[in-house]
């Protein structure tokens, strides 16, 4: 009887699964500096990540989906880090207002 051999991980599978570690240390650190720049005053565990991810995403789509600049992993930087600015500017916000209380 033949068993079958365990061939590992494919190189597309590998290829995909290092931009995705990429993109992940990427958003962390661009959430991070924009979050300790704005110091949005939120003092959750998953702020800087968050911040990277949804400004990842709003720069891209901010962007139009085309390469602005530098390119990580296919989505490009630039883009990504001003989103990011603007989502721990949102984040800002809403602590100051929740810092503040309601006005009644």
């Amino acid at each position: 009887m033949m068993y079958a051999a365990n061939a590992g991980a494919g190189p597309e599978i590998v290829s995909s699964m290092w931009a995705l570690c990429q993109l992940t240390v990427f958003c962390q650190l661009v959430g991070w500096v924009a979050e300790r720049v704005l110091d949005t005053g939120l003092r959750a565990r998953f702020v800087p990540l968050l911040c990277g991810v949804a400004g990842l995403w709003a720069g891209s789509w901010l962007s139009g989906l085309e390469s602005v600049g530098p390119v990580l992993a296919g989505q490009p930087i630039l883009p990504a880090c001003a989103g990011a600015l603007a989502i721990s500017t949102l984040f800002k916000l809403v602590g100051l207002a929740a810092a503040s209380g309601p006005r009644w």
